[in-house]
């Protein structure tokens, strides 16, 4: 009995000590690349919006596993040369529409 109270204990303290590494790594990643642009708070999801340029409106749309810094990458710069883009993503959003739309009509749910 004591032999499996010491297990536990020693689980729990790695345990613990597992979750206070992620939130210090989670808290430095954080800090080391904030968030580009603002969130906006809709119904039901925060979604967070980057825009740049002036001219004809593009909205860039970002895959499922990626993030909005993938467009950083050489692309918005010569789009807001001769367009008004915006990017967003939402992942409450994306994941309840996308999941919405590949079920077959026959498993949707009503609105």
């Amino acid at each position: 009995m004591t032999l499996l109270l010491i297990v536990l204990l020693i689980l729990a303290l790695v345990v613990i000590g597992l979750v206070a590494f992620t939130a210090r790594t989670a808290a430095r990643v954080e800090a080391g690349l904030p968030p580009q642009g603002r969130f906006i708070d809709v119904p039901g999801a925060r979604l967070h919006v980057v825009e740049k340029g002036e001219g004809p409106a593009l909205l860039l749309i970002h895959g499922l596993a990626s993030n909005l810094r993938h467009f950083t990458y050489g692309v918005m710069d010569r789009l807001a040369a001769d367009y008004r883009w915006s990017q967003w993503t939402g992942r409450a959003v994306a994941t309840r529409y996308a999941c919405r739309a590949l079920r077959p009509r026959w498993a949707r749910r009503p609105r």
